[in-house]
């Protein structure tokens, strides 16, 4: 959901800097015009450069956690969480 969310986050973002209008960004996307409202008033606080890092940022988790070198285990995920939590310190910096 985290990524989903950032990736959202970035593609609105990248139509409002096109000057996209809220109907065309809903089409475009195929999301909720709640969903276009609310991601919307959020990018404001971001800009492409700083959602593009913290994208990256959530595919190297994913990545890790796909490949092994974050290990997840049904009874145990704890670098799992210490990867999020980090991620999520980074992104209050």
């Amino acid at each position: 959901m985290i990524v989903r969310h950032f990736r959202i986050l970035l593609q609105v973002n990248d139509l409002i800097e096109k000057h996209e209008s809220p109907k065309t960004i809903e089409k475009k996307l195929k999301q909720h015009p709640f969903v276009i409202k609310k991601t919307s008033q959020q990018s404001r606080n971001f800009n492409n450069q700083t959602l593009e890092k913290i994208y990256q940022e959530l595919l190297n988790i994913d990545i890790g956690t796909k490949t092994g070198k974050i290990k997840t285990y049904p009874a145990n995920n704890n670098e799992f969480q210490l990867a999020i939590e980090q991620f999520i310190i980074h992104c209050c910096k």
